[in-house]
């Protein structure tokens, strides 16, 4: 009979999540915490980083104690060093841990930000980020400027900690920018309108205006009453304000976080993103749904300040250990219907892992083979990959027939023993399975009946991280929990394109490697395309090499099967100049081809592959290096939302989100387009244009980010997803700027910083014509959803932009039926004299709204609309904010606000600074000297706290 069967692939290396699995909270300490060195970082500058890394974390973890008001402290710290770095002293070597999951990141500036660290946050409210990134020209001037321009460095590393594991935002605005400000009006007690900084604190903070560029007062927007797009708040150093650290870190007496108590109030009303990503919900009200606090979690801790200092360990990436742990039983040997060649599934796995064992993995890597049926058996301990002779030593143990019942326990049990005697710790587990356990199913060592849901605790105490891959729909609905527990990563493998998905789950697992390899000798996927063979004869397409890349181009055709080779009659390949290449090179008994260029020219070449019949299915990858070993390649990345598992409901906001860059700076306009496989074969391949416009699942407009809400829902089961990016002609390099994350210190810092709604552009430069496929990896939905359950978007850059003679121009864009797809039903606008009326608590009881025959009707997402709003005159400012509604009436969440000042606009006086403006000045400069003086003590401080 034909048994239920799981292929279950088992490789250990270190997977990657949101936030890295290894990073706990117990009895107020956090442990776990990864801090990773680029090998991009000079080796000489390593003890210094490192000694400064240890001091920014001694100085944070009391600044954490004190803000989250003694509930949470750093515990324990692991660096983890290059593996290229040599004769350097390390703790242990890692066997757990890689740069790519670190917490935070030590690498170059990325120029829209400079030396200032910052955050990358691309989800939403209460979401994790992905990393903290530090410069090291920051940490090297700890003691002087970096301290001077953000503050203390312990305060500036609690603020995006805030960030990377709580998912707040900043509270304050940026200048010239339309949604989160500088300035704003608030309402004071007697009616009137004041014009107050767009901050968060537990005071009225005192300070003055200035226009940062010309140092002169600053001048007003006839549109919206406020200082123009150049005027900075400087606030004076002798504040007494002690919140909020998402606004100001560098003010001394600010140490706080907003809450809704007296003495650290939170302002709803403040136009910043904290407000309005979370609904003007402060900061702690956010944090305290955290799972770290969550239900009373980590309460209130007596610690001393002996107590809260950090442990460090220094560690360096060992050679990656993988443990292939292959399911044998019968239903791997069915053959899908699929296949042109009738080719089964065992079969297609071994060669996607022969292939993989035997050219893919880097030198030095360790394998370990385990396989199972109803009972798991070694087929091979740990080998290294030193030569051609030990991979096809370790690729001979790869199995190749299938017959028994499947117990996926058992085989992930005799993983993890075996890795445990090889590392103690550490690696990655690939699960792959095309069904599920079939019971009883006895642990070899107890002889008690047993599940793989017994062995997620094993998996996450042995700190293993779980690559999944499911192969076909049958595969067991519990598999993802595992990359789920261990921040990991999930793929799925369909029946009908299983070449291709085999070996971009492959190529995935090459991420957890040691990244020994430095980004210009990298191979770079360019194209990569399933071709299902059929009665047609030739298979064409097209592929560019843009120029930063065409060193080492090789193009790949790969077959089910060593003998369909035989019915290939020619390969050709043309260049942008019409040479044409044709010299493919078979591996004897392989299933595939390779034809090498040393040098491809630059641009679109053509190719096709002709049979002597009927086609063959066919993966064809074209993969190069850098064009040079001085220029950088353009990369892509993607990823979904969550990992594992999600069940839809009305609140679900799965995005799918991809970056595309060149080193740190950012390629815009490009297209990305997200091809999401579905589980239904009616619905098939649902494809979605990712943008970077700002709006709905986008943070940030122009940050090289692109983004989309998933919402096609097509029932239960498990959804894949690859990302295609090319130019279509518009895409640029932006070159950057200067500018900061977190708000320097204005009486220190002229720059401007990044990044409000939009990231600023600078120089920018053609891409040139180029391709890039990436895999994402995949997801499970564990309930019969579908996508008209979900509600339109948030309308997030509603803007009232100018005044007309017939009322006010209003902008904003589109949102869809559900959330950004589609086209929605109707709009509602309201209107009031009073921001807070229009908050998303009040914005049902007040305001008034706009008459429906003045708004037009919603068109396809991501378009542009605007309308003629009529206003009343007799008003000084008048508030606007918006929701979208569905068919099915579901209703979106309250937009931003925007804002349109009537009343009369404020002149700067005549000729010199204003008298206040002077005195600032005086003060400011005082307040500096002091400062230096104090820094010089500070700087022979931490350099004793270093030395010792």
């Amino acid at each position: 009979m034909a048994f239920a069967g799981t292929a279950l692939l088992l490789l250990l290396a270190v997977a990657i999540g949101p936030v890295r699995a290894g990073v706990t909270i117990a009895d107020n300490g956090y442990s776990g915490v990864l801090v990773g060195i680029s090998q991009d970082v000079p080796q000489e500058q390593g003890q210094q980083l490192i000694d400064a890394v240890k001091v920014m974390f001694r100085e944070a973890s009391q600044a954490l104690f004190t803000a989250t008001d003694r509930r949470a402290y750093f515990k324990s710290v692991t660096i983890l060093i290059p593996m290229s770095w040599t004769n350097f002293t390390i703790d242990r070597e890692s066997f757990a841990e890689v740069y790519e999951g670190a917490d935070v990141r030590l690498a170059p500036p990325n120029p829209a930000y400079g030396d200032n660290p910052y955050t990358l946050q691309p989800g939403g409210c209460g979401e994790p980020g992905k990393y903290i990134h530090v410069s090291p020209g920051y940490l090297q001037n700890l003691n002087t400027s970096s301290t001077r321009r953000f503050g203390p460095p312990g305060k500036v590393l609690t603020h995006e900690w805030a960030h990377l594991r709580y998912g707040v935002f900043e509270e304050y605005g940026y200048p010239g920018d339309d949604t989160y400000p500088m300035f704003y009006y608030t309402r004071e007690a007697n009616g009137e309108s004041k014009v107050v900084p767009n901050t968060c604190s537990n005071t009225d903070l005192r300070g003055y205006k200035m226009d940062q560029k010309t140092q002169q007062p600053c001048t007003y927007s006839k549109t919206t009453g406020l200082p123009d797009n150049n005027c900075v708040f400087y606030p004076y150093d002798d504040n007494d304000a002690i919140s909020s650290l998402m606004a100001f870190t560098y003010l001394d007496s600010v140490n706080h976080f907003c809450n809704n108590s007296d003495d650290k109030r939170h302002r709803p009303d403040a136009p910043n993103k904290q407000n309005f990503r979370c609904n003007q919900r402060s900061v702690w009200e956010v944090m305290r749904e955290n799972a770290d606090f969550k239900g009373g979690r980590n309460p209130p801790a007596s610690l001393e300040p002996n107590q809260l200092v950090p442990t460090f360990e220094v560690v360096q990436p060992a050679q990656a250990r993988f443990i292939m742990v292959l399911d044998t039983s019968g239903s791997m040997g069915d053959v899908s219907a699929a296949s042109s060649r009738q080719t089964s599934k065992i079969q297609k796995l071994h060669s996607a892992a022969t292939k993989w064992i035997k050219y893919e993995l880097q030198n030095g890597t360790w394998v370990s083979i385990v396989t199972f049926t109803d009972t798991a058996v070694l087929r091979t301990d740990f080998k290294q990959i030193v030569d051609k002779t030990s991979r096809e030593e370790i690729a001979r143990h790869v199995p190749s027939s299938a017959f028994g019942g499947t117990c996926i326990c058992n085989g992930v049990y005799l993983g993890l023993k075996t890795l445990k005697k090889a590392v103690g710790t550490g690696g990655v587990m690939v699960l792959m399975t095309d069904g599920g356990e079939n019971p009883p199913c006895y642990n070899p060592d107890t002889k008690a009946m047993w599940d793989l849901t017994d062995l997620y605790d094993p998996v996450v105490a042995a700190d293993v991280r779980v690559i999944t891959m499911a192969f076909g729909t049958s595969a067991d609905s519990r598999l993802e929990k595992f990359a789920d527990i261990s921040g990991g990563r999930t793929y799925f493998i369909s029946e009908t394109k299983a070449s291709l998905q085999l070996d971009q789950a492959f190529q995935g697992c090459l991420t957890y490697q040691p990244d020994i390899t430095v980004e210009t000798e990298k191979n770079i996927v360019l194209f990569q395309q399933y071709f299902s063979g059929s009665s047609v004869t030739t298979f064409s397409s097209m592929f560019s090499i843009d120029p930063t890349t065409g060193r080492d181009v090789v193009f790949k055709l790969a077959f089910d099967d060593a003998s369909a080779i035989s019915t290939v009659k020619s390969v050709r390949l043309v260049s942008p100049t019409g040479a044409t290449y044709t010299n493919v090179s078979y591996e004897p008994s392989e299933n595939f081809g390779t034809l090498k260029l040393h040098l491809a020219e630059e641009g679109d070449w053509q190719f096709s592959v002709a049979f002597k019949g009927r086609s063959d299915d066919v993966v064809i990858t074209v993969t190069s290096k850098s064009r040079s070993n001085g220029t950088l390649p353009l990369t892509t990345e993607c990823w979904i939302g969550t990992i594992g598992q999600v069940t839809v409901t009305e609140s679900t906001r799965l995005a799918v989100l991809g970056r595309v860059r060149q080193g740190n700076n950012a390629v815009l306009s490009a297209t990305v387009v997200a091809h999401v496989t579905t589980p239904s074969a009616s619905s098939g391949v649902q494809d979605l244009l990712l943008l970077d416009n700002g709006a709905a699942a986008d943070a940030i407009r122009n940050d090289g980010i692109y983004s989309k809400y998933f919402t096609q829902f097509d029932g239960k089961g498990r959804y894949s997803v690859v990302c295609e990016v090319r130019n279509d002609g518009n895409a640029v390099i932006n070159e950057g700027f200067s500018a900061s994350a977190a708000m320097p210190n204005p009486n220190t810092d002229s720059s401007s910083w990044c990044c409000g709604s939009a990231s600023p552009i600078g120089n920018t430069r053609p891409t040139g014509s180029f391709t890039r496929t990436v895999s994402a990896g995949a997801f499970q939905v564990t309930n019969n959803a579908r996508g008209s359950l979900l509600p339109p978007a948030q309308v997030t850059d509603l803007v009232m932009s100018e005044r007309a003679s017939d009322g006010a121009v209003v902008t904003w864009t589109a949102p869809g039926a559900d959330l950004d797809q589609g086209i929605a039903y109707r709009y509602q606008f309201k209107w009031s004299a009073n921001a807070t009326d229009l908050s998303p608590t009040q914005f049902d009881a007040n305001g008034e709204e706009v008459d429906s025959s003045l708004v037009a009707p919603p068109e396809i997402s991501g378009t542009v609309q605007n309308l003629i709003l009529p206003v009343p005159s007799s008003l000084d400012t008048v508030y606007l904010a918006m929701c979208t509604f569905d068919q099915q009436g579901h209703r979106s969440a309250v937009s931003n606000t925007a804002i349109l000042y009537l009343g009369s606009v404020p002149s700067p006086p005549d000729g010199s600074l204003l008298v206040g403006v002077i005195v600032g000045i005086i003060i400011a400069a005082v307040v500096l000297l002091a400062a230096a003086v104090v820094g010089a003590l500070m700087v022979r401080h931490r350099q004793r706290v270093m030395a010792a």
